[in-house]
């Protein structure tokens, strides 16, 4: 009868164990410092190119901006980011700009090592038959988050930048959010 409560906690302990050799997923609960910065007029890359320092250290850490290029061939109009610093920012596969619903996405695809030009948005047109091709994860979101990460003394800073695509070359930066995750 006593062999039953010691096969008992012996079962207990070896689940135990496991668990904990389960790999920990990185979750916001582990935020040593979080700030959000409301961007008041919202800034709006129709005025030209916009940098912005996310972690305050006085040190422009990305750039939106617009571009466009023309040729017998096409035009071509859109707002890019790029990164200024050794930031890198959340991306799809095919490297555009991770379009977020929130600031908890700490896995996307891949990162993208600093100073990339990322296209939010692009919009090709070829003259006559004229066709027109747009593409871009941004184009006409509303309030969506563009992810970006950077280790800054051993410590991981994540930062979102809340932004609005108005259409063509139009982008609007509300405001951002940054972090340190241990």
């Amino acid at each position: 009868m006593k062999i039953l409560p010691l096969t008992v906690c012996f079962l207990l302990f070896i689940v135990g164990c496991s668990k904990e050799k389960e790999p920990k997923e990185l979750s916001i609960t582990n935020v040593v410092e979080r700030k959000t910065v409301d961007i008041n007029p919202d800034e709006n890359t129709n005025n030209g190119s916009i940098k912005i320092d996310l972690n305050e250290d006085n040190i422009n850490d990305i750039e939106f901006y617009t571009h466009s290029t023309s040729s017998l061939n096409f035009i071509s109009l859109g707002v890019s980011a790029k990164t200024l610093s050794d930031y890198q920012i959340a991306s799809t596969i095919d490297n555009y700009p991770l379009c977020s619903d929130s600031i908890s996405n700490l896995n996307p695809a891949s990162w993208v090592s600093s100073n990339n030009c990322l296209y939010c948005y692009s919009k090709v047109l070829i003259p006559p038959p004229g066709q027109v091709t747009e593409s871009g994860l941004w184009k006409d979101k509303q309030d969506k988050f563009l992810t970006l990460h950077h280790v800054v003394n051993g410590e991981n800073l994540y930062a979102w930048v809340k932004l609005t695509h108005t259409g063509g070359t139009g982008l609007i930066i509300k405001e951002y959010t940054y972090e340190y995750v241990q």
